[in-house]
């Protein structure tokens, strides 16, 4: 595994792109000519990477509360993202109040959430004003490559 990207090897596990893709991804870092721990980065904070994020905290949530409602479940991946806004913000995510007042009001935020989509749609509708949806952005071009 050596003959992996160094940005590849630091990635989390459940972040690490499938090998037929890394070599796509490392052709578009030297394109733009980045730096890996920007690369790395650019990639951990694309739509593909916030959603296996999500997806790995709901089955480790699962784990360790099996008896959990999945609507209980989703709530909690909700809030650990807004936690994470909260303490990390982005330049584009909203104000902490608003952050804050949205943790409050989380019941509010879930009566209209039917389903594990609705959840990550939600969650990535709040980066949507980001980078990411910038088509010169690193992590626009990240998350076409990898949503193929």
């Amino acid at each position: 595994m050596s003959d992996q990207p160094r940005w590849y090897l630091v990635l989390p596990l459940h972040i690490r792109p499938a090998e037929d893709k890394v070599a796509k991804l490392e052709e578009l870092r030297a394109s733009l000519q980045m730096r890996d721990e920007l690369f790395m980065m650019s990639l951990a904070s694309s739509p593909w990477a916030v959603v296996r994020s999500q997806e790995a905290i709901l089955e480790s949530l699962r784990q360790q509360i099996p008896d959990a409602d999945e609507r209980k479940l989703w709530t909690a991946v909700l809030l650990s993202r807004l936690e994470i806004k909260l303490k990390s913000p982005a330049p584009w995510d909203p104000p902490p109040d608003e952050i804050r007042r949205r943790m409050d009001n989380i019941q509010d935020v879930m009566r209209s959430v039917n389903s594990w989509e609705e959840v990550l749609h939600y969650i990535l509708s709040m980066d949507r004003a980001g980078t990411a949806s910038d088509p010169a952005s690193p992590q626009y071009q990240i998350n076409q490559l990898l949503s193929r």
